[in-house]
């Protein structure tokens, strides 16, 4: 629970310092990456690719996920959360991603995603970082949620 807090810490002071201060603009060629990384995340869920999601995160990456049926939040390291990827326990149905939002500042990006199948809606934050020219993933966060129309069943 401590380490939740302090992910939530970090990502509100990642909000605020991110609508403090003027965003820079990523060049086309980091917006195409950027949103390349978060297609292959999604990617990767659906087809419960560990080495996949392997490459594009950071070693030290975190994953949140809170079920809204359930009240449940889990926590994940980026080496349990290629476990359960691995294990088969998360992902592994196809769903259409959204990229709603992508703000950056220096060499952070903060998109903002959705992703949707017959069942439920995921909204996600996900923050990538780009080191020696790449950008990995560095933390995810979603809250999933029945859809509407499902929401009685």
């Amino acid at each position: 629970m401590k380490s939740f807090k302090i992910l939530s810490v970090l990502f509100l002071s990642f909000l605020f310092i991110s609508s403090s201060f003027a965003s820079s603009k990523l060049s086309d060629e980091d917006m195409t990456a950027v949103k390349k990384t978060i297609q292959e995340y999604e990617k990767n869920i659906e087809t419960q690719n560990a080495n996949g999601m392997e490459k594009i995160i950071a070693e030290n990456a975190t994953f949140v996920q809170v079920v809204a049926l359930t009240n449940k939040t889990t926590e994940f390291s980026s080496s349990d959360y290629l476990d359960a990827l691995k294990k088969k326990t998360i992902g592994g149905w196809p769903r259409q991603l959204n990229i709603l939002n992508v703000e950056s500042v220096g060499n952070t990006a903060f998109v903002k995603i959705q992703a949707k199948d017959s069942r439920t809606t995921s909204t996600g934050f996900v923050t990538l970082l780009k080191q020696n020219n790449n950008w990995k993933i560095i933390c995810a966060t979603y809250y999933m949620e029945l859809n509407k129309n499902n929401a009685s069943s």
